[in-house]
């Protein structure tokens, strides 16, 4: 079950299965949600300029199951170790999902390994 917040403390349970236009509503502001999901892989691409992109893709569980390609913020050290470490495990990962010009952005900035 996954909790989000956005910054006008707005609670969303459920498993990350957004209904609606949820998106529209977020012009300029960011929410987080935490999900279980299992971690399918991560990858890291060089762009012109330098400057690295890191990919993280994940596979939701529950009725709606599907996957998705999210960020991984380059200031988070270790985050892309702690997710190749957990490669097709099950763990809970906290997303944050913002709007900037009308193209939705989800990025993956923390994950809790199963105990």
């Amino acid at each position: 079950m996954g909790v989000g917040r956005s910054s006008g403390s707005e609670e969303i349970e459920g498993q990350c299965s957004f209904s609606g236009n949820v998106f529209s509503q977020l012009k300029g502001e960011t929410m987080r949600a935490t999900a279980m999901v299992t971690v399918l892989g991560v990858e890291s691409k060089h762009g012109k300029e330098g400057r690295t992109f890191n990919r993280a893709h994940l596979f939701f569980m529950g009725e709606d199951m599907g996957a998705m390609e999210c960020g991984v913020p380059d200031d988070k050290v270790g985050l892309m170790d702690t997710l190749r470490a957990n490669a097709n495990k099950p763990c809970e990962v906290t997303l944050n999902i913002r709007v900037y010009k009308g193209t939705t952005f989800v990025d993956c900035v923390a994950v809790k390994a199963p105990k």
